[in-house]
């Protein structure tokens, strides 16, 4: 029965019951008082190891004893993992042919987390079932694994009342299998082979995401979870395994929602948001994965291929003529880059006897093309390279159901024949008045006095007019050559209380030297309507912002845009407007 509220960590250590070395080929998990079992882990101690896990149990009166991360002991090498439970987790058999070897004298050790927030402690005997066989084609080693430094204090901070904190680092698969390969034969230097994907958090979770960065610089997410929910948690086996080399990176990022919206319900009261950072209890945060690794398999087929999934929009959103579309693309096994950047090198390097001119197979690099309406390549198309990017629709589509295509293309624009398709409802233009407040020929730049933003402004600012100029009818910036930019310009249209404004910008991916900061923001009339700070580097990304006014102001009033960014970016500004 669990005494400690809201979270008793508790361990339980068990004989290994067989006298011959075997192979777990399955665990399973029947929680008793599903209310209050929080998770599960089962661990496998060595024979030379299980002297004081044998003395720790029942020193406190009660049966086991306190534990907290994985359930090993202080002084004592890391236990193995051989499955555990969370909640939504299934039955929990090994991928075919793979088992993980335990010796005769061995220790089971069942990490028991009971949290009993919402649930009175009673008396709870989950249960642990456990397959073996005496051989298997390949030996597996699992482990559970996160940044050792998110564990120091301070270390993970997901600050009260941020509703979106991001959290992410990179560990080599040479670090990996150096420290875990011995039970699966792999050696350090070794490649092998990755069957699974996990991640857990805790209840501010938001997303999650497991990532491959292989020495060729081709990316492969492992596992993507977009909207986290604590109640549905799985290790997902993997349609086919994944080779990874000793020179990839492995890349595991979390983010969390701290926001008082988001917050845990008690005897019918939501909890206050509150400073959180890594920890064991419920109310504390993880960001955690698992890799189950087996050498590589005779004659299976490692390959891997590009793909691309439209993420916005959404199948059948709405949209008006003229409409500037939001595109999110997610890409696995593809590098964006600008086109003709690497020339027909991608051709030249691909293995002519697994290359054809219909499918392209051995290219991984290159940009993608986006078509409305039609199937035909040699159609009216817009080409970009950017995960994020906005796609106008003619002023002239008329309403009903259209297709967007995306498709990747080489550096030389041939098609990959990868490629996918949304389908959007245009309808007929609703009857709010839509005015441009501003014009991106009427930009002009601004001294410290007149800057809002002066607080801001680097001791030596440095902006020449080629760096800032109108494209295609928006305002384009390129930081590199714009240390720090404001302009302003009259309005063109007045504002009222009760109005809309409708702010469109688009940034490029933001890289620099080293971790950096960027500042954008939109003022009128000294009232700041938008701004926000992008970590730097970031992926690019899309605004498409519509703002309440809650004040009137004139024709002529001053419209402000600043910018404050490092590194060679690409920002742009597309629409100012006023919605009435």
């Amino acid at each position: 029965t669990p005494t400690l509220r809201p979270d008793d960590h508790r361990c339980f250590a068990m004989e290994w019951p067989l006298d011959e070395f075997a192979y777990v080929t399955a665990t399973n998990v029947i929680p008793d008082k599903v209310e209050e079992v929080h998770h599960v882990i089962i661990n496998v101690i060595e024979p030379q190891d299980v002297g004081p896990y044998l003395l720790a149990g029942g020193q406190d009166g009660r049966p086991g004893w306190p534990c907290l991360l994985s359930g090993g002991l202080p002084d004592s090498p890391l236990p193995r993992q051989l499955g555990g439970w969370v909640p939504g987790v299934s039955y929990g058999g090994l991928p075919a042919g793979t088992g993980m070897g335990v010796a005769p004298g061995s220790l089971l050790v069942v990490q028991m987390h009971y949290n009993t927030l919402v649930a009175e402690p009673t008396p709870d005997q989950s249960i642990i079932q456990i397959a073996t066989t005496n051989q298997v084609e390949r030996p597996a080693s699992g482990f559970l694994f996160t940044d050792p430094r998110w564990l120091s204090p301070g270390g993970m901070p997901i600050p009260a009342g941020d509703p979106d904190v991001h959290h992410a680092f990179e560990v080599s698969a040479y670090f990996l299998s150096l420290l875990f390969g011995g039970p699966a034969n792999v050696k350090a230097t070794d490649s092998w082979a990755m069957h699974t994907g996990f991640i857990h958090m805790h209840n501010l979770g938001k997303t999650g995401r497991l990532t491959l960065l292989r020495e060729d610089g081709t990316e492969q997410v492992i596992v993507d979870i977009r909207d986290w929910d604590f109640n549905w948690q799985s290790t997902y086996l993997l349609e086919q395994e994944v080779l990874v080399n000793s020179g990839d990176l492995l890349r595991l990022e979390c983010s969390w929602d701290n926001s008082a919206a988001n917050q845990v319900i008690v005897n019918g009261v939501q909890l206050p948001p509150a400073y959180v950072e890594w920890g064991d209890d419920t109310e504390d945060e993880m960001c955690l994965t698992n890799f189950f690794m087996t050498v590589p398999k005779a004659g299976y087929d490692y390959s891997y291929s590009p793909t691309v999934y439209i993420e916005a929009p959404e199948y059948r959103q709405q949209f008006v003529a003229g409409d500037l579309v939001p595109l999110e693309l997610v890409f696995n096994n593809f590098s964006l880059h600008e086109p003709g950047a690497h020339g027909d090198a991608a051709h030249d390097e691909a293995d002519p006897a697994t290359m054809h001119e219909d499918d392209h197979v051995g290219i991984y690099e290159g940009h993608y093309h986006v078509y409305l309406d039609t199937d035909d390549d040699a159609a009216e198309h817009v080409t970009a390279w950017d995960a994020k990017y906005f796609y106008q629709l003619p002023a002239n589509i008329s309403p009903g159901l259209h297709t967007l295509r995306v498709s990747l293309r080489s550096p030389d624009h041939h098609a990959l024949g990868i490629e996918q398709s949304v389908e959007i409802e245009v309808q007929d233009t609703p009857a709010k008045t839509k005015l441009q407040l501003v014009d991106a020929n009427d930009w002009s730049i601004q001294t410290a006095a007149e800057d809002i933003f002066s607080a801001h402004r680097p001791a030596d600012v440095s902006c020449p007019d080629n760096s800032w100029y109108e494209e295609d009818g928006a305002l384009e910036v390129q930081t590199g050559y714009c240390n720090y930019l404001s302009l302003q310009q009259p309005a063109r249209a007045s504002l009222a209380s009760g109005d809309t404004l409708h702010v469109v910008l688009w940034h490029g991916d933001l890289a620099f030297d080293g971790p950096a900061q960027a500042h954008v923001a939109i003022t009128i009339d000294s009232h700041t309507i938008w701004e926000d700070s992008v970590r730097i580097p970031s992926d690019a990304d899309i605004y498409d912002i519509h703002v309440p006014v809650d004040f009137a102001a004139p024709v002529g009033s001053k419209v402000e845009f600043h910018l404050h960014n490092h590194g060679y970016n690409t920002w742009t500004l597309l629409r100012l407007e006023v919605e009435r």
